[in-house]
């Protein structure tokens, strides 16, 4: 979409999102997904029993990135902002300021969250 807000709920398989001007809101079984805002909030909830299947990203130019992962879930998880903060719920094998690396339950296949503008969060879901 060029102008406005992405909802998948209760989605299962590979997703890929693009919108210039609004915000992304993923809730499901994804084990693959490429999301990609301009302007815009991006929040993906991973929920349990999901095993990531490729290497995914969320990304924003101006806005928040949030990512809630479900238990058990395997991933090599990379956070990344210019003008915000990154904070994780999981412990950090590398970390500066405005970036950070964690192995999350033993690493995987690749997450990778980042904002140029905005504040990077990644949560232990239930």
């Amino acid at each position: 979409t060029k102008d406005g807000e992405i909802k998948a709920k209760n989605v299962r398989g590979k997703l890929r999102l693009v919108t210039h001007k609004g915000n992304i809101q993923v809730i499901g079984g994804v084990p693959r997904f490429d999301l990609k805002t301009r302007v815009g909030d991006i929040s993906v909830t991973l929920q349990p029993g999901v095993a990531l299947a490729a290497d995914s990203r969320a990304h924003t130019d101006r806005g928040d990135v949030r990512l809630t992962l479900g238990p058990k879930l395997s991933t090599t998880l990379t956070a990344e902002t210019k003008r915000g903060k990154v904070t994780s719920a999981y412990p950090a094998q590398s970390k500066r300021p405005q970036w950070l690396r964690a192995l999350v339950a033993g690493g995987g296949l690749g997450i990778h969250l980042r904002s140029k503008a905005g504040h990077v969060s990644v949560i232990k879901g239930r």
